[in-house]
């Protein structure tokens, strides 16, 4: 764990590894990717360092990782066993308040359904980015909220994500629900929020109760 007691250091130290790695990989999204995900170099966590380096082992809060190939291609690991659990702690002041209240501090929100393959029960996830920048993600399945990680929606939809932060509206787009289970028949939205009366009409036609959990109108 970190031991420096300079938070403003080790932040700022943080910023210049972000945007290190962003400009080595030359992919315009994974400054965006490694923010919302509030991901962390492993090393780093493990013994902080003040000196600039490139390091292309990146974890989340939930034992994932996201590492970047010497072709400069991202590869994450779900439930990456090298990683020391001790190291993992949760930096997110808003991970257990309500979906409505997420709703309300957050500016656009990634909307998919599908049906669960096993049990064929309806699967919804939310992916909301908050005014803080960070993605808080929700799939209700088995009629049932959980959380998860972000890491799990995969680098297609964070990319996805990414280059859809200037909708004025909401659009369709082609992807799929990258969720903690496998989910087929999918359609996916992303839009503004607060939501547009049009966004707000069209989850109430796809799924009505969400109208009530999230309280937009």
């Amino acid at each position: 764990m970190l031991q420096s007691s300079n938070i403003e250091s080790i932040h700022a130290t943080l910023d210049r590894h972000i945007r290190l790695i962003a400009a080595y990989s030359e992919m315009p999204e994974l400054n965006f990717i490694i923010r919302s995900a509030r991901l962390k170099p492993y090393h780093f966590l493990k013994k902080y360092n003040p000196k600039l380096k490139l390091y292309d082992w990146w974890i989340d809060e939930y034992g994932n990782s996201l590492t970047i190939s010497k072709n400069k291609k991202i590869e994450i690991t779900l439930n990456d066993l090298r990683i020391d659990r001790s190291s993992l702690t949760c930096t997110d002041l808003y991970q257990h308040i309500g979906i409505d209240k997420v709703v309300r501090i957050s500016k656009l929100l990634y909307y998919s359904k599908g049906i669960e393959e096993d049990f064929n029960s309806e699967c919804i996830s939310l992916n909301f980015l908050g005014i803080d920048n960070f993605l808080r993600n929700y799939i209700y399945i088995y009629d049932k909220w959980e959380q998860y990680s972000s890491l799990v929606l995969g680098s297609d939809t964070l990319k996805n994500i990414a280059n859809n932060q200037d909708i004025k509206i909401f659009t369709k787009l082609k992807s799929k629900i990258s969720a903690p289970y496998t989910c087929t028949d999918t359609e996916s939205w992303i839009g503004l929020l607060p939501a547009t009366k049009e966004f707000v009409g069209l989850i109430r036609e796809k799924n009505d109760f969400l109208i009530d959990v999230l309280k937009i109108k």
